[in-house]
C-alpha cells in the first residue's frame, strides 16, 4: 500500500481536460501560459496580477505522454515542476535499486523538484506520468529569483520539501 505522500496544494483545473487532451493528442505546441491560468496555481494565489505578469516568462510548459518518467531518481535537478493537468505517480526504487515502491499519487495543482533543486543533490524519487500531464515548469536560477523574492512562497516549499525528505527517512 503506498504511503501518503505529503500534499501542500489543492487540487486546481488549470487547463480544460478536453483543451489539453486535444494538444496532448495533436502533439501541438504548448497551451500559452496565460494570466488567469497562472493566478489559479494555489502556490501562487496571494500573488497579485502585476507580480505574475513578471513571472509569466519565466516558465515552460511541458508534456508528458502517459507512461513517460518525468524525472528519475538519481539524476541531477534543474528544473520545477507544477502539474496543472494529469496524474503522476511517485516511485522510490529500495536498496538494490529494483522494485520501486510508490510513495503516492500527484495531481492537479502539486508540484515536484523541489528537494534536488533546495538541497542541491540528486533527485530523491522518480515521477511516472500515469495519466497525460501538462506541468509548468522553472529552471533552477528562475526558482532560486521567485523564492528568494517571495518569502512566503519559499516557507511553503521549503516545509513540503522537508515534510517530503523526512518521509524517506532522513534528516532535513
Amino acid at each position: 500500500m503506498p504511503r501518503p505522500w505529503v500534499r501542500l496544494l489543492a487540487a486546481a483545473s488549470l487547463f480544460p481536460a478536453s483543451a489539453a487532451a486535444q494538444d496532448i493528442a495533436r502533439g501541438s505546441r504548448a497551451p500559452e501560459i496565460d494570466l488567469p491560468r497562472l493566478e489559479q496555481v494555489p502556490l501562487f494565489k496571494t500573488l497579485g496580477k502585476a507580480v505574475l505578469s513578471e513571472l509569466q516568462p519565466l516558465f515552460r510548459t511541458e508534456h508528458f505522454p502517459a507512461g513517460r518518467v518525468m524525472v528519475y531518481e538519481g539524476d541531477p535537478g534543474d528544473r520545477f515542476y507544477i502539474l496543472v493537468r494529469g496524474r503522476a505517480s511517485v516511485m522510490k526504487a529500495n536498496v538494490e535499486g529494483d522494485n520501486p515502491e510508490e510513495l503516492g499519487v500527484l495531481r492537479d495543482g502539486d508540484f515536484f523538484g523541489e528537494i534536488a533543486l533546495l538541497r542541491n543533490t540528486p533527485r530523491t524519487t522518480s515521477v511516472h506520468a500515469t495519466q497525460p500531464c501538462i506541468c509548468l515548469s522553472l529552471s533552477r536560477d528562475n526558482f532560486d529569483r521567485i523564492l528568494d523574492r517571495f518569502p512566503e512562497i519559499k516557507n511553503k516549499v521549503i516545509d513540503v520539501a522537508r515534510n517530503r525528505y523526512e518521509d524517506l527517512g532522513r534528516d532535513w
